[in-house]
């Protein structure tokens, strides 16, 4: 089984245990989330979170300039979104492969904003 897939079980696990990511972003005081990465768990935290007190106000993706839309959100490259005025509490980085490389980016830009990796909270749900 490849690393996304063990994500994704993991996530239908905590799913039957009645784990909620709203109660988790909730819970660090965090309502206004910028998702990292238009892909498939970029997605399902969307609908996740669908409903809820927390809402996304855009996603990043490296693939920006080719898709500028992603589940109805604008889509920024990493560098758009930083120069740019949008509020966020946290970037949560969805793609599995980008972690570090967004962590670093975004410490160097603005030490102030949390970076969180879903690959690390699946398992702290």
């Amino acid at each position: 089984m490849d690393e996304k897939q063990k994500v994704i079980v993991k996530w239908l696990e905590n799913e039957v245990k009645g784990k909620k990511w709203n109660i988790y972003f909730e819970s660090y005081e965090y309502k206004n989330l910028t998702i990292y990465g238009a892909g498939d768990l970029g997605k399902y935290l969307i609908w996740a979170l669908h409903n809820t007190d927390i809402s996304v106000n855009c996603v990043i993706d490296h693939r920006a300039d080719e898709k500028r839309k992603f589940e109805s959100y604008d889509v920024y490259t990493l560098d758009e979104f930083l120069e740019s005025s949008i509020e966020t509490d946290a970037i949560v980085v969805t793609t599995l492969d980008a972690y570090e490389d967004v962590l670093t980016t975004v410490t160097r830009n603005r030490t102030d904003l949390p970076v969180m990796f879903l690959r690390d909270m699946i398992y702290e749900l």
